[in-house]
This record gives C-alpha cells, sequence and structure tokens, in this order.
C-alpha cells in the first residue's frame, strides 16, 4: 500500500487506452485496490497504461505521472508492483500549458531510479493528446472531487452513495453546505471504513483458518512426496543398475566381436602387405635387370643396324672444319659419338687439351694472355689453320706477349 501525506486537493487514477480516458478512480480507491481488498475484473490478465492526476482549485490539473501496472487472472495487481506515486509526482518536470497553466509531468522518458523506470511509460509525441483526454475527464467531474468553485474539495474521499453534490444545495448558503457535506462524508468514511475493516477481519480470519488447513494438506503432500521420491530414487537406482550391467555385458560382447574382426582384417592386411612388398622388390630387381641390360642390348641393336648398312656400301663420312672429311670403320663410331674431341686430337696425333685449344682459337683468334686472371688482352693475332702448328702458349698470344714471356724466361 502507497503509504504518505500531501498537500494536494485531490488525488485521482485515469486509466487510458490508446490515448483516451478508459476508467477514473479516486486515490484512495487504487490504495484498496493495491492491497487487494478489490480488483477490478475487466482488467484481468492485461497490462494497462494510466496517469497519477493531482487536482487543485477549479479542477485543474497540477502533476501528472504516467505509470503502468498489470493485472492477474483475477483483476487484481501483484504484491510486486510498488510505484510511490506521490513521491514520483514530486520529481514531476514542467510540461505543456492546456490553458490553466503549465503541468508538471512524469514519464519513462525522465531521470528515475532504475527500479521505478520499469513502471513508467512515455507517450512520446502524444504527450499533449494524453493531457488534453485526462484534463476532459477532470473538467467534467465524475469523480466529485470538486463541489463549489474556490470553495470545498475532497481529496482521497471513497466514492459513496452517501456523497452529495454540489447540486443538492442550490439555493442553500455555502457555508451550510459545507458543513452539510462535511459531516456526511465524515460519516460515509466512519461507516465504510467500519465495514472494511470487519470484512478485512473477517477476510483475514476466514484466510487463516484456510491457510493452515493448506499449510496441513501441503505438510501431508510433502511427507507424501518425499516418500515417493525415496522410492522412486531407490527403483531408479536399482533399475539403473541393472541397465548399466546390461550395456556393460553388451558392450564387451561386442567389443570382443570388433576385436576379432580387426584382428582378422589386419592378418589379411599383413598378408596383403607381404605380398605386395615381395611382388615389388620382384618388380625392382626385373626393372633393374633391364636397365643393366638396355644399354648393352641397344649398343648391340646399333651395332648390328651399322654392320648391315656398311655391308650394303653406305659409307659413314664425318668431316671438321680445316681438318677435312674422314670414313669412319665400324669400330670407330662408337668413339666418335662418345667423344668427338678425343678422335680428331687422336687423328691429328695431338692431345685432346691442345686440339680443344685450338679449335677455341680458330673460331676466335684473339690473344689469351690474362685469361687465367679475368684481365684477358684480346687483340687479335693470326689464325693457325691446322691443329698441329699449334702450340698453346704461342700460338694463342699477340707478339708483345710472346715477347714479355721469352725475356721472362731469359
Amino acid at each position: 500500500m502507497l503509504a504518505g501525506t500531501d498537500n494536494f486537493e485531490a488525488e485521482a487514477i485515469f486509466f487510458l487506452d490508446d490515448g483516451n480516458v478508459s476508467k477514473e478512480i479516486l486515490h484512495v480507491e487504487f490504495e484498496a485496490i493495491l492491497d487487494n481488498y478489490v480488483g477490478i475484473p475487466e482488467f484481468k490478465n492485461q497490462d494497462q497504461q494510466a496517469a497519477y492526476v493531482s487536482i487543485v482549485d477549479n479542477l485543474r490539473i497540477d502533476k501528472v505521472v504516467l505509470f503502468s501496472i498489470n493485472f492477474d487472472d483475477q483483476g487484481h495487481v501483484p504484491h510486486s508492483w510498488n510505484l510511490p506515486l506521490r513521491y514520483m509526482a514530486s520529481l514531476a518536470h514542467e510540461g505543456p500549458d492546456l490553458g490553466d497553466g503549465p503541468i508538471k509531468v512524469l514519464s519513462a522518458d525522465d531521470p528515475v531510479e532504475p527500479e521505478y523506470r520499469q513502471y513508467l511509460w512515455d507517450s512520446g509525441k502524444r504527450l499533449v493528446e494524453v493531457l488534453t483526454a485526462i484534463n476532459c475527464a477532470v473538467k467534467q467531474n465524475k469523480l466529485g472531487t470538486y463541489v463549489d468553485s474556490g470553495q470545498v474539495s475532497f481529496a482521497n474521499s471513497l466514492q459513496s452513495p452517501q456523497v452529495i453534490h454540489a447540486t443538492h444545495f442550490a439555493g442553500q448558503p455555502i457555508g451550510g453546505a459545507q458543513h452539510y457535506l462535511s459531516n456526511n462524508l465524515e460519516s460515509a468514511l466512519r461507516e465504510q471504513q467500519a465495514r472494511l475493516r470487519t470484512e478485512l477481519e473477517a477476510g483475514h480470519a476466514d484466510s487463516m483458518q484456510k491457510l493452515a488447513i493448506e499449510k496441513a494438506q501441503l505438510v501431508e503432500q510433502s511427507d507424501a512426496l518425499s516418500r515417493q521420491m525415496r522410492t522412486l530414487e531407490s527403483e531408479s537406482r536399482r533399475q539403473i543398475e541393472i541397465i548399466v550391467d546390461k550395456y556393460r555385458a553388451k558392450l564387451r560382447s561386442q567389443l570382443a566381436e570388433q576385436e576379432s574382426h580387426w584382428q582378422n582384417v589386419l592378418a589379411e592386411k599383413e598378408l596383403a602387405l607381404h605380398y605386395a612388398q615381395n611382388k615389388e622388390q620382384q618388380m625392382r630387381d626385373e626393372l633393374e635387370h633391364m636397365q643393366r641390360s638396355q644399354p648393352a642390348e641397344q649398343a648391340k641393336a646399333i651395332q648390328s643396324f651399322l654392320q648391315q648398312l656398311i655391308d650394303e656400301g653406305v659409307e659413314l663420312i664425318v668431316s671438321e672444319n680445316r681438318l677435312g672429311s674422314y670414313g669412319l670403320k665400324l669400330h670407330q663410331i662408337h668413339d666418335y659419338l662418345e667423344n668427338k674431341d678425343a678422335f680428331w686430337a687422336a687423328q691429328n696425333g695431338i692431345s685432346e687439351q691442345q686440339y680443344k685449344a685450338w679449335r677455341k682459337h680458330y673460331q676466335h683468334p684473339v690473344c689469351q694472355a690474362g685469361a687465367s686472371t679475368g684481365c684477358l688482352c684480346g687483340a687479335a693475332i693470326r689464325q693457325v689453320d691446322h691443329p698441329r702448328n699449334f702450340i698453346v702458349g704461342e700460338s694463342d698470344v699477340c707478339h708483345e706477349h710472346r715477347i714479355k714471356k721469352v725475356g721472362e724466361y731469359l
């Protein structure tokens, strides 16, 4: 229940639906709803947008707090809902002016404690529309919060058939009307408070009796449930042990079968591998034999082919620059193909090194002095036409380097 005192002349709660007022009650009635004395069946299982409104003289709205509230399947408000509306109203900021001065408003868009923000809502751009709808409802004074302009205003009064409106006092002095209204209101409040207290005490006793019965039933049910749970746990453990034993036996059997199967597979694979290794070695031996015998067979086949050509009168002639031509004999063909330089060197009675040096000189007759150091002389020299006339170190250097070399010897 919301507690506290305030200086407002009247407080009311307005429920809104799409920006229009759908229901209005006095704040004291709202407190009875929060205490679960009564509910609002029409709001059961619903979340409602509402507004706390403080009303001052001339039915003027002073402060508005936009809040939301949910109802259960009985139309009651859950005990967890707790929003100090009067305290929230004290935090309200100045808002729009609808003709009677600025209205102070608090909504979810304003800075408030996080624990309270969840209960607030924000009308956004429709704030003026919402406040206009509330203002119209206040001006209609359906709750009877205002009696006579500037004279009587009742805050937190409960709706009752005994509340007498100002229209009943037409033609009577204002002071008499106030006194009559005050006496009747106090009497109505005392009667209603007594009735509510009696109902509350009766309901409390009945609730306590029901609570005791329910508690005893719950204790008995709890004991029975505990016994059932112990029985179920014992039976469950036994069943689980049986299942585990069966599963273990089945698993061991399957593992034995799998082990035997894979052992057989492994033995087959090992046999196949051994056969493959033997086959591979046999093929390697055959390949090695073929590689060893292939050159000899090729040479034999070539020699047979060349002998056939020679027998048919074909002559094999080879030639070299400045050395003329030479007819190869059958036994010379292999030597010629293996090393041409050695063949021509032998034909001219010189070494292979001398022949190679001559051929290099013949192709490019320049001085070779300094070639070993990378500083080749490169001067043009006389070309020696025949390798037998070529002397390494003399025929392949220029005149100046030849004289210099002779001087070194002397």
